[in-house]
């Protein structure tokens, strides 16, 4: 008997058996106190102080089955019932998402890289049409290399053909980066006019508060949230679109490194064929067809062609640098945008807040300045 009772009172001492006591307790008083006698006579405030100490109690109730039967909670197809549905987890903090907005500096770094890059999509569509003009001009030098008396003219013929369809390649290819361009700077356009507006009416609705009343650069909580979230999404819209534009920029780049390698292939062809003719690559397909194309002398097209072809390695060094150009442009924004991320990914220090005026004012010029740039390249493409 002394061990029962032993027992009983390390039974009664456990946590929950406290709890389980109580909770009779409760249940108890609850039937006292909404008893047909008591009921008449219960107040307002008696009922709110009830409930007041009924809610924790009702609260480690719950906390405690929960603990119960999450042993149970591990049979396989339990964890369909609500008892066994897993609380949300705690969201880990994104160190990558910034803390606050800096639309100033990123405005700056990003009208200042479409500037650079509209010139040179606009030179390297001044290009591709002078590599669509010569073209004519190979396809000539192919029919002439056939009917020669050159010992390799098949070969010639062939190698000369592959350049022909390596330069419309890259023709093609330049007008198709100077397009995505284009449509980049309308698209960002596009993202820095959905800042503008939900800035503005975050400052709308910050200007109402009486606060700003007192200080006009009061940043209000939500209004503050607004604008870093605006400025995350600016971010990451232009993040895939400078991605976007530096691909076909590196497709275009290897397009004209296979021009050139093609354009190699063809010198080492003739070299061996005629050791006299020019060593200089950049002359070569013009000294080709002054000598295949000696009876054609008085035909129109014959000088000029010869200005084309000995101006074709010209075209391609000068493709070659504006894509080059675009290339280390778009490469110098991404490395400014990595920089802006890793500063607004620190907290602000304390007095450098951005009033909104800021915000709003560099967007609104940043929006004028772009705009701008695209009216001129699409007159210089007309």
């Amino acid at each position: 008997m002394p061990q029962t009772s032993s027992q009983s009172e390390t039974i009664s001492d456990s946590p929950q058996a406290t709890v389980w006591g109580a909770f009779l307790t409760v249940l108890g008083y609850l039937r006292n106190l909404l008893s047909k006698p008591a009921r008449l006579s219960l107040s307002f405030p008696r009922s709110f102080r009830a409930l007041f100490w009924i809610m924790p109690l009702i609260i480690a109730l719950i906390s405690f089955i929960m603990k119960g039967v999450a042993p149970l909670c591990l049979i396989p197809g339990a964890g369909r019932y609500g008892i066994c549905m897993a609380p949300p987890q705690e969201l880990k903090p994104n160190f990558d998402f910034p803390q606050w907005a800096d639309f100033p500096s990123l405005i700056t770094a990003q009208t200042r890289t479409f500037e650079q890059i509209l010139d040179d999509a606009a030179g390297g569509s001044v290009i591709s049409l002078k590599l669509k003009k010569a073209e004519m001009a190979m396809s000539d030098i192919v029919i002439l290399v056939k009917l020669s008396e050159l010992a390799s003219r098949d070969l010639l013929a062939e190698t000369i053909v592959d350049f022909v369809k390596d330069a419309r390649k890259a023709g093609h290819g330049l007008q198709l980066l100077g397009s995505k361009i284009s449509g980049a700077v309308d698209q960002i356009t596009s993202v820095n006019e959905y800042a503008l507006a939900t800035i503005d009416a975050a400052r709308a609705r910050s200007l109402s508060s009486s606060m700003n009343a007192i200080s006009p650069f009061y940043f209000s909580p939500a209004g503050a949230e607004v604008v870093v979230r605006t400025f995350a999404d600016v971010m990451g819209s232009l993040s895939s679109v400078i991605g976007q534009l530096i691909v076909e920029a590196e497709i275009q780049l290897a397009n004209l490194d296979k021009l050139e390698e093609r354009l190699l292939v063809v010198h080492e062809i003739i070299l061996r064929e005629d050791s006299l003719m020019s060593l200089a690559k950049s002359e070569l397909l013009a000294e080709l067809w002054t000598r295949l194309g000696w009876r054609q002398r008085s035909l129109d097209r014959y000088d000029s062609h010869l200005k084309l072809l000995s101006e074709l390695g010209g075209y391609r060094q000068q493709a070659l640098a504006h894509v080059i150009s675009a290339l280390h442009t778009l490469r110098a924004l991404s490395g400014d945008m990595e920089i802006i991320r890793e500063r607004v990914a620190e907290p602000q220090l304390a007095g450098a807040h951005i009033p909104f005026e800021a915000h709003i004012h560099s967007i609104q010029l940043g929006l004028a300045r772009l705009r701008a740039l695209r009216i001129d390249a699409r007159g210089r493409e007309l």
